[in-house]
């Protein structure tokens, strides 16, 4: 049976009355100890979508989560509806202001307290996870074989259009160094893997690191440079949402694809090459 058996709005009527409730948690917690998991999630006048992103997440099964939130100036709701969530399964960062979500992360990376937790994952602001997404994850990483774990994903967009998003293709030597293994909010790592790309990324020139805006491509990159092998899940266990103010996306809308060539024929893809190479060691190899 496919992961993606129910649709995005079934999705998010398993995951209603079910975030956050601490007789479900508890009752949970009385049988068993479950992974700890911090997600790393960076928002920007998300208000639209981060209620149903936010409750997908506290939704997982069999594991316990905690989300570090790091929020990019937002002017709309955001912040508001986060503070319904902070008292027992959401933190705020304190705020500051960065101009692309790559540095956001890096920072949620940097300031988060994820260190004593089990596992780390990234989340954006808009999507919607199926409820045994992390737990899926966990399972294909607790034997040690993998040092980090991505996945397809199914685009979805408001017309009601799915669209499957393959990564999971044959990985080759050095290849991490011109893409990412697949989209940042399916990267899941044990603790161990994500202190090792904190060590690295605090160790590196603050005018590279500065670079940086594609957080997930730099993790990926100090992974499989340094610490073994990368699991790319065939199975999209999410729903991954396009809109119009998605920062990166499936879509290739006039807009998105100008911008694309705009990076790819310019010097940001370069400059990008040339700083994770340095900061992943790859270049000293």
């Amino acid at each position: 049976m496919s992961s993606l058996s129910i649709g995005p709005k079934d999705a998010t009527r398993l995951h209603k009355g079910m975030a956050c409730n601490p007789k479900n948690r508890s009752m949970l917690n009385s049988h068993t100890i479950h992974p700890r998991v911090a997600v790393l999630l960076a928002s920007h006048n998300g208000e639209a979508y981060i209620k149903e992103q936010i409750d997908s997440i506290l939704s997982q099964d069999g594991v316990s989560i905690h989300i570090f939130m790091s929020d990019d100036g937002s002017t709309d709701g955001t912040l508001c509806i986060a503070e319904r969530y902070k008292s027992q399964c959401l933190t705020v960062l304190p705020p500051k202001r960065f101009g692309n979500s790559g540095q956001n992360f890096l920072y949620l990376l940097r300031e988060a307290p994820w260190q004593h937790f089990d596992y780390l994952a990234f989340s954006d602001q808009d999507d919607i996870w199926l409820p045994n997404k992390v737990g899926s994850a966990i399972r294909k990483l607790k034997d040690g074989q993998y040092s980090g774990y991505s996945a397809n994903v199914m685009a979805f967009w408001p017309d009601g259009k799915y669209s499957l998003v393959k990564k999971s293709h044959p990985q080759r030597r050095r290849d991490y160094l011109f893409e990412s293994g697949g989209p940042g909010n399916t990267f899941v790592l044990p603790v161990k893997s994500g202190v090792h790309a904190l060590n690295l990324i605090r160790s590196a020139r603050s005018e590279i690191v500065n670079k940086i805006e594609s957080h997930d491509w730099l993790i990926y990159a100090i992974v499989r440079e340094n610490c073994g092998r990368w699991l790319i899940d065939e199975n999209p266990m999410m729903y991954y949402r396009q809109h119009d103010k998605n920062v990166s996306g499936a879509g290739l809308s006039f807009k998105r694809l100008a911008r694309k060539l705009k990076m790819l024929f310019g010097n940001w893809y370069i400059d990008q090459v040339k700083s994770i190479a340095e900061i992943s060691g790859a270049r000293s190899c």
